[in-house]
């Protein structure tokens, strides 16, 4: 065979894996509305579906006489597969009924996702175990050769990784890149087949000319579809069935999301990740003017004022009308405007189109740390904490920032879900959570508790003192024309009956933790608030969780490992089982830690959407570098032994350096130099943990096989122990550890985990010796 097209056709296998996962999670947070703890759920269902495939193809490779048929014919399977997938996932809200903007519940994202990885997932973990009977073929079959396979595919996985940042996530829509991964698909799959040794092609005649005509077809087939125009149809019509019910104006990716306008009976809406921004030219009046008119009239006189999201929903109107100095907006990505500056009929008339707004178009929270500015209002104008993303605007961290940037009499100001009769015990507590973390900056607060509660705080009592007489006359004086206030307005808006009934609801909530950059507290009682009327089963679970401790936690694992350890003195488990738990518990920490720092970067960050994939690209060039070096040919089993403890014990110490560097990271954040550069910090740590996994799945093939009979069988058992162990990390960390305990404790847990297997691999009857 020609080892061209047979390393081409391995390195293919890494590179459609992480390309696939990368574009695959860009649609599907949209579909789950930006919600970023879908990307866990994501790449657990991927690598749960991945160790099921390469385990039973294990079992399978070995009774097949062909080495090739089986694994071109997945390549054919994963052309046809992909443009289907990505089709059917954007068909998923439309089933569900969705309206744009409406959350999904935890159990749903699990479920969903699930199952429309099943196919994708299961053929790429096949194609492992395939991959090592393929190579077998041309040379001799060892312990290596598994290793070989794994270090390809991983530098097949670095590439698609860079590719999917600098190419596809820039230049290219969803279905222009499965198409031309399908392309790539079936050129690899013709060009095995038409490079096999010619006695290989004699065995197999009527099957090899099958398989060329079906592959010929399929390739003449997808250059048909993207020489006529069929490709873009496609994406158009996958695009229209994921809003059937509205006109889809504009759906455009940037590096910092999915950016979607939509139209229906001349009301527009527009999306970011599916989360609705704004909607024109009707808005909610209420909730802009609430928010806008509060603050500017209990200030004396609002001359400096900074805006902090959802400009282009009427708020800046609202804002113009006391005629400030200055008025900053801050938005991260300008394709939301440009994408309302070219399809939005009344943009001529907009105020964004005017001269006197700066839109700054940067994260809101970066530019409170680079900008001497300092505000009179700042008002942040958000949706709930439902996410990392959003819940970084709500932490006492950010809190502190904004502290630093108001004038004298300064007045924060931001809404959270309220209701003006009943306040259900997750809406308390969520509620509770977030009042209490601002409290924890700003020394006096006023609240104005109805379906949206307002919430003004400030370092001045005095300022947020002013009842209804003295806001209308403010008003007048100013000559402020609204919609809604009034003199009868304010004086219910300010009752100082519904005020105490608020007070006296969220009164007798006790040990409500606060919410921190690294605790996000409020995204978990959000996390509730929400599943309890999408999902009640799932907000059930999630509060049960509430008391859930680190220190029982680690007391549970502790016991366990002691059992195993137990049991396998007296020789009650297998001898390998040592072997198989360290490699599990390396994929656990290795997907749990990688989560943790993807989480990390969206936590301070709040664009980890274009960086996710460099993030993974720097893992798999981790793994690939440690597998070349722990593919190297040693001499006997004592010296693969002593270098897998030494894995072992390098993975213990950096988790531990890890757990450091996170405690760090908070003072670490708040120098701008240092703040900038911490992406490339995030992005070296990924790269060392990947090199330490990497190092350790080559030692572990020659220590695992013994028989050649058991050859590909062990390399899909062994592949999808590691999967296993990733996938468990997977879930662990998204929907338990950084909800519920944080990332530090997160850290610590896994921390435990990697150690508890150090130790029994270490002092192991069979391994324990060398």
């Amino acid at each position: 065979m020609n080892k061209l097209s047979l390393y081409s056709a391995l390195l293919l296998l890494g590179v459609t894996a992480i390309i696939t996962q990368v574009i695959l999670i860009r649609e599907l947070i949209v579909v789950f509305s930006g919600n970023e703890l879908s990307i866990g759920l994501i790449l657990a269902n991927w690598l749960i579906l991945e160790a099921v495939g390469s385990f039973f193809a294990g079992r399978w490779a070995f009774n097949f006489k062909s080495e090739y048929i089986p694994y071109t014919l997945l390549q054919g399977m994963i052309a046809i597969i992909l443009p289907i997938m990505i089709y059917v996932t954007r068909m998923v809200r439309h089933y569900l009924n969705l309206v744009p903007g409406e959350g999904i519940d935890i159990i749903t994202i699990c479920y969903t996702s699930f199952l429309i990885l099943i196919p994708v997932g299961l053929i790429n973990g096949a194609q492992f175990s395939f991959g090592c009977k393929l190579l077998s073929s041309s040379e001799k079959e060892n312990a290596s050769l598994v290793g070989r396979v794994y270090v390809l595919e991983a530098l097949g996985s670095m590439i698609g990784g860079i590719v999917a940042t600098y190419i596809c996530l820039q230049y290219l829509n969803t279905i222009q890149t499965v198409y031309m991964l399908s392309v790539l698909n079936v050129i690899s799959a013709l060009f095995l087949i038409f490079t096999m040794p010619t006695e290989k092609n004699k065995s197999f005649g009527k099957k090899t000319l099958i398989i060329k005509i079906l592959q010929g077809g399929l390739l003449i087939l997808l250059i048909l579809s993207g020489l006529t125009g069929q490709i873009d149809y496609i994406n158009r019509q996958s695009v229209n069935q994921q809003w059937p019910d509205y006109n889809v104006i504009s759906y455009k990716n940037s590096v910092y999301g999915n950016v979607t306008l939509l139209e229906r009976e001349d009301q527009w809406h527009l999306l970011s990740n599916g989360v609705s921004i704004a909607t024109m030219p009707i808005p909610d009046i209420a909730t802009i003017e609430d928010l806008a008119h509060f603050p500017l009239l209990f200030h004396p006189n609002p001359k400096k004022i900074l805006l902090i999201g959802g400009g282009m929903s009427g708020l800046i109107d609202e804002v113009l009308k006391y005629k400030p100095d200055i008025v900053d907006y801050a938005e991260l990505d300008p394709l939301l405007i440009n994408t309302v500056r070219d399809y939005y009929p009344g943009f001529s008339s907009s105020v964004l189109n005017s001269n006197l707004i700066n839109i700054r178009y940067i994260d809101g929270r970066y530019f409170l740390r680079i900008t001497e500015n300092k505000y009179d209002v700042i008002i942040l104008n958000l949706p709930d904490p439902s996410t990392l993303v959003l819940n970084r605007f709500y932490t006492k961290e950010f809190f502190e920032i904004c502290q630093s940037h108001l004038r004298k009499n300064g007045i924060l100001v931001f809404q959270i879900p309220g209701s003006s009769s009943y306040m259900n015990i997750s809406l308390t507590k969520l509620t509770v959570c977030l009042i209490n973390t601002v409290s924890d900056v700003f020394k006096f607060q006023r609240i104005i508790p109805f379906e949206k509660s307002i919430v003004l705080v400030s370092n001045e009592q005095d300022i947020l003192n002013a009842g209804p007489d003295l806001l209308l006359a403010r008003l007048t004086k100013r000559h402020i024309k609204t919609h809604l206030f009034s003199d009868r307005y304010l004086q219910y808006k300010l009752d100082r009956t519904r005020l105490a009934w608020f007070q006296n609801e969220i009164r007798n909530i006790s040990s409500v933790r606060h919410n921190t950059d690294l605790l996000p507290a409020a995204l978990y009682y959000d996390l509730i608030y929400w599943n309890s009327s999408l999902s009640p089963v799932a907000a059930s679970i999630y509060a049960g969780f509430e008391n859930l401790s680190v220190v029982y936690l680690l007391i549970l694992t502790i016991a366990v490992y002691l059992t195993i350890f137990v049991l396998q003195l007296n020789g009650k488990l297998n001898s390998k089982l040592p072997l198989i738990l360290s490699i599990s518990s390396t994929g656990f920490a290795g997907m749990g830690l990688t989560i943790i720092l993807i989480l990390t970067f969206q936590a301070y960050y709040g664009y980890v959407y274009y960086w996710i994939g460099l993030i993974i690209t720097a893992f798999m060039i981790g793994v690939a570098s440690g597998g070349l070096w722990g593919s190297r040919p040693v001499n006997g089993e004592n010296v693969s032994i002593i270098l897998f403890k030494k894995t072992e014990y390098w993975l213990s110490i950096y988790l531990f350096v890890i757990f450091l560097c996170l405690i760090s990271v908070q003072s670490f954040s708040k120098t701008a130099l240092l703040y900038s550069l911490l992406p490339i910090f995030i992005l070296l740590l990924t790269f060392l943990c990947g090199a330490l996994v990497g190092a350790q799945f080559p030692v572990a093939n020659r220590l695992f096989f013994d028989e050649r009979s058991n050859f590909i069988r062990a390399a899909g058992v062994l592949y999808a122990s590691d999967l296993i162990g990733a996938w468990g990390g997977g879930l662990a960390i998204t929907l338990i550890l950084i909800p519920i305990l944080g990332i530090l404790n997160a850290a610590i847990f896994l921390l435990t985990i990697k150690l508890g297997s150090t130790l029994i691999f270490r002092f192991s009857k069979r391994f324990g010796t060398a």
